[in-house]
């Protein structure tokens, strides 16, 4: 999959403390963004601080795999993670 002109972030993942997500993996991906992107915030997560040319936000996940994800050199955070369990990337 190839993910053209993106603008806040690759991916934002919310699970909750009492209940996170369990499990998430991404594989085959490859993120370009929008030199020109504008500043907001990703879809469904109002009340977060806008960003712009982020990577990938995990928050309250227990497992998460990624395999062949690509993201540019430039983006200002690659990844995020909160309580979380396991990551593997390769």
């Amino acid at each position: 999959m190839i993910c053209e002109n993106v603008n806040v972030a690759a991916g934002a993942f919310y699970g909750l403390p009492e209940m996170p997500i369990d499990s998430i993996e991404l594989e085959n991906i490859k993120f370009t963004y929008d030199p020109q992107a504008k500043e907001g915030v990703a879809a469904m997560m109002t009340g977060c601080e806008p960003m712009v040319n982020r990577g990938f936000i995990f928050y309250n996940v227990k497992n998460i795999k990624m395999h062949n994800v690509t993201l540019p050199d430039f983006v200002n955070q690659d990844i995020e993670k909160i309580n979380v369990e396991s990551f593997e990337r390769d």
